[in-house]
């Protein structure tokens, strides 16, 4: 609903809502709460990290001064998000950036900065085909599950499993969830701290809806 639909003489008017959630945002962060849900599913053994699945997607909106950008890609202004989800594809990470941004210099700090812990193996598309990325992670114990571009000369990798990479689709699923949420299916915040507490509130619903 719109912030003034929750104007009544009873209660605060919807701008101050609206100011409220932005200052738990900022000062508190909705992402403690996330973080609080997963820890539940987490004690209920309802995440599976055995593999998880990584992609970026973008939120097209105005252009704003807040942390947007023109997507080469997409060929529209907007947010990107980086999402990490498990085996099942329930979301436990997220990274925002300009839409300008590509996929893989968010890729180390969406799986490195979670707060469940180290899934077993990264499965991704090509846009993540990097032999950097993949010591990286090969380091810190994970296992990788990418294609290869089509790159003349390049080595062939003989270890991707084609039937592992098939369950990728799971996070576009995810995605697909996020955006199902109006807020997020077009980003009407001017303010990055808006835009960041309503994701994180589709996030608290989706991983409610696992408990539930």
């Amino acid at each position: 609903m719109r912030w003034r639909d929750l104007d009544d003489k009873r209660f605060a008017s919807g701008v101050t809502h609206w100011r409220r959630m932005r200052f738990w945002q900022i000062r508190f962060g909705l992402r403690n709460v996330l973080r609080f849900v997963l820890d539940k599913l987490k004690v209920q053994r309802r995440l599976n990290l055995s593999m998880a699945s990584i992609d970026g997607s973008l939120i097209p909106s105005f252009n704003f001064f807040d942390t947007t950008g023109y997507s080469g890609k997409y060929k529209k202004t907007g947010t990107k998000i980086s999402t990490l989800v498990d085996f099942c594809g329930t979301p436990f990470n997220v990274v925002f950036a300009s839409g300008e941004k590509h996929d893989m210099p968010l890729a180390m700090p969406t799986i490195a900065n979670n707060s469940v812990g180290k899934p077993g193996t990264i499965i991704a598309d090509k846009g993540y085909d990097s032999d950097k990325f993949r010591f990286k992670l090969k380091q810190n114990g994970i296992n990788t599950n990418i294609p290869i571009r089509n790159i003349k000369n390049r080595k062939k990798q003989e270890n991707y499993n084609i039937p592992l990479g098939k369950i990728r689709f799971k996070i576009e699923r995810t995605n697909a969830w996020i955006k199902s949420f109006r807020r997020l299916h077009f980003r009407f915040d001017y303010t990055l701290a808006s835009f960041q507490a309503l994701t994180y509130l589709a996030l608290i619903v989706i991983c409610l809806r696992k408990l539930v």
